[in-house]
């Protein structure tokens, strides 16, 4: 994959002058790609969605990633261009092959168990024509079936920023609710395939370094949640996410002192806030494995000491949270508060 020599130190990236309101927008060419891999249970919805916009795509690009259910069948009834790769590659290398396959110069990528909202691409390909200085632009997700919730806002919205910092910190971007150019994509050779997990967010990354992003607030994409899903192991993702800063911590030797010194201070707030994600989970075999990537952290000595010391109390904290959960409602309720004074105290 790409290096970081040549890309842009953080903190560095124009996002040059605004274009001329007046000026009639370049309308940009859209491939949709969407990889697919045993998916016929929910790709109907995904390519109805698509079929819905109401910015038509230019083309639909289907890679199949050797599934032996429906969905080749499914996806050429639906119109779209079929591809397939060398075999079960995984995501990356499937979307890779979109990315050569696409006429547009502007790539929007759906998963096959994901579903856009009717104003997806009219929102974020209408915001790379109207920033053309952006080359990364996404709107927000709704999760549905497993999971709840949304994404929170997490830049500026209708602005081409510098995600740097922004994406360092934490994965800002939905992989099913963004569109980016095609060259960039191309510059970088795409999605890096050895990666099984957080290949969306290396990429983010390093596209951080050589444009502008530019998102709306509003919800464009709907991020399904089912058990045959990969992003539903919370304990690889971490890691993964973890790893990918370690890599780009590495690769940016030859920057400056104060911008290595901000990066090692984020990769450690990042590394403290997953150990105390796993520690609030309970789950003594995943908190092991986050404390084991302090060698992914820099100067992170201190916080695993810290988390040593910790250790030993997991299995206390365990038998303690199980029976607060098993107090009524307005028992615990009417506890925290002197809970939290005494913990004050302490």
């Amino acid at each position: 994959m790409t290096s970081v020599a040549g890309l842009h130190t953080p903190g560095t990236l124009d996002p040059g002058p605004l274009p001329e309101r007046r000026a009639a927008p370049r309308r940009c060419v859209v491939s949709v790609v969407i990889p697919c891999y045993n998916a016929a249970t929910h790709l109907a919805d995904a390519l109805a969605s698509v079929e819905a916009q109401r910015r038509p795509a230019d083309e639909v690009i289907f890679v199949d990633d050797g599934s032996t259910d429906d969905s080749v069948a499914m996806a050429r009834a639906a119109g779209a261009r079929c591809l397939a790769t060398a075999g079960r590659c995984g995501p990356s290398a499937a979307r890779n092959a979109g990315i050569r396959a696409a006429r547009g110069d502007v790539l929007a990528f759906l998963d096959a168990d994901d579903v856009w909202t009717p104003d997806h691409l009219e929102c974020v390909i209408g915001l790379l024509e109207r920033f053309p200085q952006a080359g990364v632009a996404f709107g927000r997700e709704q999760r549905i079936g497993l999971w709840a919730g949304e994404s929170p806002p997490s830049l500026p919205a209708e602005q081409p920023v510098d995600a740097f910092w922004p994406c360092l910190a934490g994965n800002p971007v939905p992989q099913m609710g963004v569109a980016v150019r095609r060259a960039l994509l191309l510059a970088l050779e795409g999605y890096d395939e050895s990666l099984r997990y957080a290949e969306d967010y290396d990429l983010w990354l390093r596209l951080a370094q050589l444009t502008p992003f530019v998102c709306t607030h509003a919800i464009t994409s709907l991020h399904r949640g089912h058990n045959a899903q990969a992003s539903r192991d919370p304990e690889r993702i971490g890691r993964g996410a973890i790893e990918a800063r370690h890599r780009l911590w590495q690769a940016a030797e030859q920057w400056d002192p104060p911008t290595r010194e901000r990066m090692s201070a984020v990769l450690q707030a990042g590394w403290e806030q997953y150990l105390s994600e796993c520690w609030r989970a309970r789950d003594q075999d995943r908190f092991d494995g986050a404390l084991a990537l302090g060698n992914c952290v820099p100067d992170s000595e201190e916080i695993h000491r810290r988390w040593v010391r910790r250790r030993p109390l997991l299995p206390l904290y365990r038998a303690l949270t199980r029976l607060w959960d098993r107090l009524p409602s307005g028992t615990r309720a009417g506890m925290r508060r002197p809970l939290r004074r005494l913990w004050r105290l302490a």
